[in-house]
């Protein structure tokens, strides 16, 4: 468990070396990091929209899960693991979502998916989506090294309700059922009927496709970016709570493949 928070915490904090730029198009928000090669520098507007942000700061997000530093090789006890709390959920949901979008403007979700774990756990300790909202606004140390722009505090938004929506519907365990009625009606009304259709293509073992689920009519770029990325994290909710369920069930041990036993692992 260690080695995976270290491993994480090393990606994600060379992610925060760079700078973001968020530009919007009909369809797509693209996200591409740029190094700063001088003091000042001009930004430009594409299709409308395009955010440029100062060098995020950098942030260690193994710290989030545990203060206590890694054992050494004398020290043969394995350390106890901070609790999480809500001011560390937020710190964690405000790094992965910088870094969760310049990751995917290059076609991974590895830090999306993490993100979508850090608002689970949100949604697990029964705090409402709008009461978490504040908590992320209130983070100081700002992983984008300023305060979020309007489209993207939009953006952001809109995928803490979603994720909230996919575990409502999926009936997810939470400390206070009242999360449940909490999500926006706007959120609601607007991706609801949806989250079955995606994961019926899930189970289907379908490629991810959105085309047909667009209630915009493209003439908003911003609102039809966040509505096509939104149902990206619709979908990727469902393989996040489909993974956990292959990690923690009898399912999983069902479902791999069968293995030959390794000679004489076995033998008396």
């Amino acid at each position: 468990m260690f080695k995976l928070l270290l491993i994480v915490a090393c990606f994600v904090g060379l992610l925060l070396e760079s700078s973001l730029a968020f530009g919007v198009s009909a369809g797509t928000i693209r996200v591409s990091s740029t190094i700063s090669s001088s003091s000042s520098s001009s930004s430009s507007r594409q299709h409308g929209a395009s955010f440029v942000s100062s060098s995020p700061r950098r942030r260690d997000v193994g710290v989030l899960f545990s203060s206590t530093a890694p054992p050494s090789e004398e020290d043969s006890e394995t350390p106890e693991e901070e609790k999480l709390t809500l001011e560390k959920v937020a710190e964690l949901i405000d790094t992965t979502f910088v870094n969760g979008c310049m990751q995917l403007a290059k076609g991974y979700v590895d830090v999306l998916k993490l993100l979508i774990v850090s608002i689970k756990s949100g949604y697990e300790m029964g705090v409402t989506p709008s009461d978490l909202i504040a908590k992320v606004e209130a983070v100081e140390d700002k992983a984008a090294g300023r305060a979020l722009m309007a489209e993207e505090v939009r953006l952001r938004n809109a995928w803490i309700h979603v994720v909230y929506l996919v575990l409502s519907q999926a009936d997810h365990e939470t400390a206070d059922d009242a999360v449940k009625e909490a999500i926006e009606d706007s959120v609601a009304s607007a991706y609801a009927a949806k989250i079955p259709i995606l994961k019926q293509r899930q189970d289907r073992a379908e490629e991810f496709r959105f085309d047909d689920l667009l209630d915009s009519d493209g003439s908003d770029p911003v609102e039809t970016a966040i509505m096509t990325q939104s149902l990206r994290v619709i979908w990727l909710t469902l393989v996040v709570l489909e993974e956990e369920e292959r990690c923690n069930t009898e399912f999983a041990r069902q479902d791999a493949p069968m293995k030959p036993q390794i000679p004489g692992a076995f033998e008396e």
